[in-house]
């Protein structure tokens, strides 16, 4: 019996010990995304980057010059959400039910009948 928890803490301890503390579920301590929207209403996402500048330019290769806006969110869910008048919001939130309904509440104040265009978590 004692050398089975023996074992047990010793392997509890070399797992916990290797396992390194990052945060969110792509593996670095920060964790960048992007998310954009073109000049004919298509969407682009970017997730799970270490650095700002790697998810601005993975979204943006993957919109070319196509792209009206584009926006960084780190460690966060990002939306963008556009009205019937062609207006568009975009906000950050710490889940992507919280993103969506911020973004609709600031579309709301320029447009009606709002609606999600896209939305993306980077943890």
């Amino acid at each position: 019996m004692r050398l089975n928890s023996a074992i047990i803490s010793l392997i509890a301890f070399a797992f916990f010990a290797a396992t390194p503390a990052y945060s969110g579920q792509c593996g670095y301590k920060e964790c960048w995304g992007a998310i954009g929207l073109s000049r004919t209403g298509d969407t682009v996402v970017s997730i799970s980057h270490w650095s700002e500048a790697r998810a601005f330019k993975a979204a943006q290769e993957n919109c070319g010059w196509n792209c009206a806006e584009m926006r960084t969110f780190k460690n966060a869910c990002a939306s963008i959400a556009q009205g019937k008048n062609g207006s568009w919001t975009w906000a950050k939130g710490r889940d992507r039910k919280d993103a969506e309904q911020i973004a609709h509440r600031l579309c709301s104040n320029q447009s009606h009948a709002c609606k999600t265009l896209v939305s993306a978590c980077s943890r």
